[in-house]
């Protein structure tokens, strides 16, 4: 994948991101992005508004598209995400047979900043169920990760 064509999905997933943090969500965004490369669907965190502590950008993005698309599987799909996708986000993802993702900012500065992922990468998430996924990291990332800085979470999850 060029460099530019993921820079211009994580541009989507940004937007996203910055709808929810106009809203007063935490400040990740993902996009759902198909075979041909067109994006099917873009998504914010909705955890405060939802109270549901699933409504994660990535979870919420995987759930419009399966239901857009009226499948439960998006293979050669993308999923593009502000932040690398949490183990919940990335276990959703592993399930509905996403085999490529990309991230802005790392677990790491994730963590950094306070919100948590507890060390676990999506990329061991996919190894740990002998998976084999293309993963691009840091795309935007400088983008990405000045939103997370900026919006440190209210509590500890």
């Amino acid at each position: 994948m060029s460099s530019s064509q993921l820079e211009n999905w994580m541009r989507v997933a940004l937007r996203a991101c910055e709808q929810g943090l106009a809203e007063g969500q935490s400040p990740f965004g993902a996009a759902i992005i198909d075979p041909d490369g067109q994006v099917v669907c873009a998504e914010y965190n909705r955890v405060d508004a939802n109270n549901d502590p699933s409504a994660h950008a990535e979870v919420l993005a995987i759930r419009a598209a399966c239901e857009a698309l009226a499948t439960t599987t998006l293979e050669d799909h993308w999923l593009v995400a502000t932040g690398e996708p949490c183990v919940m986000c990335a276990s959703v993802a592993l399930t509905t047979a996403i085999r490529n993702v990309a991230f802005g900012a790392d677990c790491r500065f994730i963590d950094s900043v306070g919100f948590k992922t507890w060390g676990i990468t999506c990329d061991d998430v996919f190894s740990l169920a002998e998976v084999d996924l293309q993963l691009e990291g840091y795309i935007l990332r400088q983008r990405c990760e000045a939103l997370l800085r900026e919006a440190r979470p209210s509590r500890s999850i």
